[in-house]
């Protein structure tokens, strides 16, 4: 038997009630009639949506609607079944955010009938329609959260479970790094090793690197270098690879951003119920920076780095060499 119709949870460390996606994964999502499904991830909506059919559907197949293009008066006749000859089959509308005023309303008054064959609606967003949506009586409703930036590591474990592909401990943290986190940065790594070597066999650490080559600059373990005072290796960093000047712009302003937070970490973190491990970190790290004023001359240098990148300015590799043969030294 169906479950009771979820109105999604907090849980995993997800915000704002909604569902984490190894959690949304983890356990079934059933219902009866209309779930509506939240979710701003392309590639974590798929995955959601084949997961609605495996157990919603027994088998079955969703007959997909895209809202934005849909014509109100065709989409009412298909959704209210005025073809005697077209038996009702489960239904997928998709990019309900961006529906007009004359389909939504179409939505809304076919919710009886949409409901007696289970229809899942998608929304990249949050909305006046989602929010009509939710409203409505016996409406499920699940929102996926989009992992944070500290949650990095665990998305890809979470995707590389998911794919099946196997990796050595070398292997794991060369891809983590060589990815930019995104979904789809993390799936696009995790495919090029799993197409390149025999079925099932685990990716050893060599067949990574001359797989994926290094492609990004880990702006988190920067930030964690240099809040920890790790300047040599900080500066080592910034030229272990061939990076382009938008790599180092968008690392430049990154950094300013982190060294602003360590102003006052401890504010920050007091103000949030459940202080991140980011925010933990910043803790720690703000207790190395006595000093206010030297930390707004460190927010300066590389506010004056990230204008050098944005200029393209073929000097700013040599002042980063010149501070990392200052500190190559440390530890």
């Amino acid at each position: 038997m169906p479950s009771r119709p979820s109105r999604g949870g907090v849980r995993g460390g997800a915000r704002g009630g909604a569902v984490a996606p190894w959690d949304h994964f983890a356990s079934p999502w059933t219902w009866e009639g209309v779930a509506a499904l939240q979710c701003g991830d392309p590639f974590l909506e798929r995955m959601a949506v084949r997961k609605a059919a495996r157990e919603n559907l027994g088998g079955g197949r969703w007959r997909a609607a895209a809202l934005p293009s849909a014509d109100p008066e065709r989409l009412e006749a298909d959704l209210l079944g005025t073809d005697l000859f077209e038996p009702r089959r489960p239904r997928l509308l998709m990019e309900a955010h961006g529906a007009g005023k004359a389909v939504r309303d179409v939505v809304l008054a076919s919710l009886g009938a949409l409901g007696a064959a289970r229809a899942l609606v998608l929304f990249g967003r949050d909305g006046d329609f989602l929010k009509a949506l939710r409203r409505s009586p016996g409406v499920a409703f699940r929102r996926i959260a989009a992992p944070a930036f500290w949650q990095r590591e665990r998305l890809f474990d979470f995707l590389r479970a998911g794919m099946g592909v196997r990796l050595d401990a070398g292997a794991r943290a060369h891809l983590l790094d060589a990815s930019d986190g995104s979904t789809r940065g993390i799936v696009g790594v995790l495919r090029t090793v799993r197409d390149n070597v025999p079925d099932g066999a685990p990716v050893s650490s060599e067949d990574a690197r001359r797989l994926v080559p290094p492609a990004r600059l880990d702006v988190f373990k920067l930030a964690a270098l240099y809040g920890n005072r790790r300047f040599g290796p900080f500066y080592g960093e910034l030229l272990k690879g061939e990076f382009s000047f938008d790599d180092y712009r968008g690392a430049m302003g990154f950094m300013q951003a982190h060294l602003t937070r360590l102003h006052d970490p401890e504010r920050r973190a007091a103000g949030k119920a459940r202080p991140s491990s980011y925010d933990r970190g910043l803790v720690e790290q703000g207790r190395g920076w006595p000093d206010k004023d030297e930390l707004m001359e460190h927010v300066g240098r590389f506010g004056e780095w990230e204008v050098m990148a944005k200029r393209k300015d073929g000097f700013l590799r040599q002042e980063l060499r010149c501070r990392w043969l200052r500190h190559r030294g440390t530890p």
